[in-house]
């Protein structure tokens, strides 16, 4: 079957320095039949300095990963992880909402997302448009850093992927669904953002995430 009758998948994210570029192990062919096919694929060469192209082993052709590349100074990406890390998830985080939440969240954020926190900002960064980690120009590299201290928006964000990877980390092959949707969602429908399943989450009625 033709790939233009597939959907690609690249896995282990797409942070994708120029010093480090080789992070996608392999890719991930689903056809129409269901037939689900992998093959290794290797860094080719980076396209206009902004997009990776791997080598599909045993093809002809390349495969572009549709995202820009992202180089985050990674002492700056640590120093914001280690401030977010110092939130407390009741007074900081929970309090987004105004009902009293079961402790089942708190534990979870306590437990897992706090745990991974600047692999988990690293993914956020590095997905969308609203963070421009991709550019090297002065100007936009500072209005990215800008946004990646944004405090109000990152307790938004931890508030909602804390909820989806509670109820939604589920694994089919190595690949989370709870990421897929959260950091890789407009693959699948074209607005399904982590800025839009955050909105989405905040501004539904308190049943909706209630644990129940």
């Amino acid at each position: 079957m033709p790939l233009s009758d597939t959907r690609l998948w690249v896995e282990q994210g797409n942070r994708l320095p120029d010093s480090d570029p080789l992070v996608a192990g392999k890719i991930r062919l689903a056809l129409e039949s269901g037939e689900r096919l992998e093959y290794p694929v290797s860094f080719r060469r980076l396209t206009g300095n902004v997009a990776a192209l791997y080598q599909v082993e045993g093809r002809s052709h390349g495969y572009q990963f549709p995202r820009y590349v992202s180089d985050m100074d990674p002492s700056f990406l640590s120093g914001i992880a280690a401030s977010t890390a110092a939130w407390d998830y009741a007074s900081d985080i929970s309090a987004l909402t105004e009902e009293e939440e079961s402790r089942l969240y708190g534990d979870y954020y306590n437990e897992k997302i706090k745990a991974d926190m600047e692999g988990m900002l690293e993914k956020l960064f590095s997905s969308g448009d609203r963070y421009p980690t991709y550019s090297s120009h002065p100007a936009v590299r500072e209005l990215a850093r800008e946004r990646m201290e944004d405090a109000e928006r990152l307790k938004r964000s931890l508030y909602a992927y804390n909820y989806y990877d509670k109820w939604y980390r589920i694994s089919y092959g190595g690949v989370y669904l709870s990421e897929l949707l959260f950091f890789h969602g407009d693959q699948i429908a074209k607005d399904m953002t982590a800025e839009t399943l955050t909105d989405q989450l905040l501004s539904a009625p308190a049943g909706q995430r209630d644990t129940n």
